[in-house]
């Protein structure tokens, strides 16, 4: 009698594990398509913004007189990673980048080199919507 009810036990598990495995996998497929689609909007959208000036020259006007090993601390990067953005031997990646201009408190997009305003913290919607 045990193994009986111990069996229908383990089907049950087993059915939910399954319908649970299987709504997770398409809830991750559809999380996938939407985030390829945002990255693909905003690809197209960038490139019809106008690039004037690079992220090395951006960096050094945002930066400013600020120490170097405190800002590295702050946004967790090493000083001399920050001594290669201000010198220009090194890129960093958008997620870094958006964090150095939130500490910077500059547009995302300004400090890539984009004409758009340096001190829009709050973006426009298009921008938004894409970062």
């Amino acid at each position: 009698m045990y193994n009986n009810i111990l069996t229908h036990i383990f089907l049950f598990v087993n059915h939910f594990v399954d319908f649970f495995i299987k709504k997770f996998n398409t809830f991750i497929d559809n999380v996938v398509i939407q985030c390829y689609n945002i990255v693909n909007k905003f690809e197209s959208w960038l490139a019809k913004m106008k690039l004037v000036s690079n992220f090395n020259e951006r960096f050094k006007v945002a930066f400013g007189n600020q120490n170097a090993t405190e800002f590295a601390n702050d946004i967790g990067v090493s000083k001399q990673t920050i001594s290669a953005y201000l010198n220009g031997t090194r890129k960093p990646k958008k997620i870094v980048m958006s964090i150095i201009a939130d500490k910077l408190h500059v547009n995302p997009l300004w400090l890539m080199g984009y004409d758009v305003n340096k001190d829009a913290v709050y973006l426009k919607k298009e921008e938004k919507n894409f970062l």
